[in-house]
């Protein structure tokens, strides 16, 4: 039975690499196919950037922000099976980070589109209260970021969510607000806390049977390689002693390969 476990086991690893490697092939072609078209006009993105919710609702859904950065990690398959099941570690190498502009005093020019997320603001670091990082994670007083996401009042159209991370006093507060519900933000005590009740409430009213679960990181854009490398590089960052320094792999924008650019990217 231990043989036949440990050959099967085998068979969905390989599989398992198999998956990754589409996927990633798959994500680089979009990758290139959104930064291959033409570009937006200045006007009609300073639009969108002042009214979000009207020009997504605009847009075709299958078109994503032109000022995008799409995230792929690249941890080789090796590593992977020699980690086993569970999280990769904080300080996993090799990981794909996009470039983004800075400013003439070395900050980021923000906003800018990293996946569905446009990052409005990377905040403060607080470094001298334990639960505003951990050794995967930091989370800034500050940091603001809005993505497209189903509402939770409309059956039939989407809005947009601006999640945002607050001085909580000991512990962080993190905030979610329907640009569909001003004024009736949800607020809790971590990512997940604040994601999973917009996700509960978006299914019920659509009569969904999906889970409920919620990455909260991956909500607030946390979770985004290239997000993490800009908070990481925030002043006090390194400060904050939890927190395990990650490596990243700058590309430009429609890079195939290391040092190939299909086009500039443009912010």
């Amino acid at each position: 039975m231990n043989n036949e476990l440990n050959e099967e086991y085998g068979r969905a690893i390989k599989e398992a690499r198999k998956c990754k490697d589409e996927r990633d092939s798959l994500l680089e072609k979009l990758a290139t196919n959104y930064v291959n078209e033409e570009s937006t006009s200045f006007m009609d993105h300073q639009r969108r950037l002042k009214n979000p919710l009207i020009a997504y609702n605009e847009r075709p859904t299958t078109q994503i922000a032109r000022n995008i950065v799409n995230d792929i990690p690249a941890v080789s398959s090796s590593s992977a099976a020699k980690r086993g099941p569970g999280r990769p570690p904080a300080s996993s190498r090799n990981v794909k980070a996009y470039h983004v502009d800075k400013d003439t005093n070395g900050n980021y020019v923000l906003p800018v589109e990293v996946g569905l997320h446009t990052i409005l603001s990377l905040g403060t670091v607080v470094y001298d209260r334990a639960a505003y990082h951990n050794d995967r994670y930091i989370y800034p007083v500050g940091y603001s970021t809005h993505r497209p996401y189903l509402s939770m009042i409309d059956p039939t159209r989407d809005t947009i969510y601006t999640s945002t991370i607050e001085d909580g006093g000991d512990n962080p507060r993190f905030v979610v607000q329907a640009a569909d519900q001003p004024g009736n933000p949800i607020t809790a005590s971590s990512a997940t806390g604040a994601w999973t009740p917009v996700i509960r409430q978006a299914n019920s009213i659509r009569n969904r049977k999906h889970s409920n679960a919620a990455s909260g990181p991956d909500y607030f854009g946390l979770s985004q390689p290239t997000v993490r490398k800009m908070i990481q590089e925030l002043p006090n960052a390194h400060k904050c002693k939890n927190y395990r320094m990650q490596e990243f792999e700058v590309h430009p924008i429609g890079t195939r390969g290391r040092g190939k650019t299909n086009r500039k990217a443009k912010y």
